[in-house]
């Protein structure tokens, strides 16, 4: 029989594979939105810090330069899109939100 304490640490796991589940998508999309830019022939740079205002930064050449930030599409229950802004000192970083819907990936593992 299952205590109290051993149910509330079940339902931490759960909540952590979830949290899990987010991420490896949000990974997923990022990754495949800086690969679509290398195909357009950019360099393609990783932000290190975690509070950085973009994921990466795509550069052309010295008058092409993008910073990037990636965003999964979401949704609400009736199906309409949750628009998604950038914060006021993106926008002074002239950071382009790009939006991507994410497709159902095969379970790998």
């Amino acid at each position: 029989m299952l205590d109290q304490e051993t149910l509330f640490e079940i339902e931490k796991i759960d909540e952590k594979e979830s949290n899990n589940e987010k991420s490896i998508k949000g990974t997923i999309m990022e990754l495949e939105c800086m690969v679509e830019y290398i195909k357009k022939g950019y360099w393609v740079a990783k932000s290190m810090d975690p509070q950085c205002p973009f994921d990466f930064v795509a550069v052309k050449d010295k008058h092409n330069i993008e910073l990037i930030d990636s965003k999964c599409a979401s949704y609400r229950k009736n199906g309409t899109i949750i628009n998604r802004v950038l914060k006021p000192y993106q926008k002074k970083l002239g950071v382009i939100l790009a939006v991507r819907s994410f497709k159902k990936w095969k379970q790998l593992y």
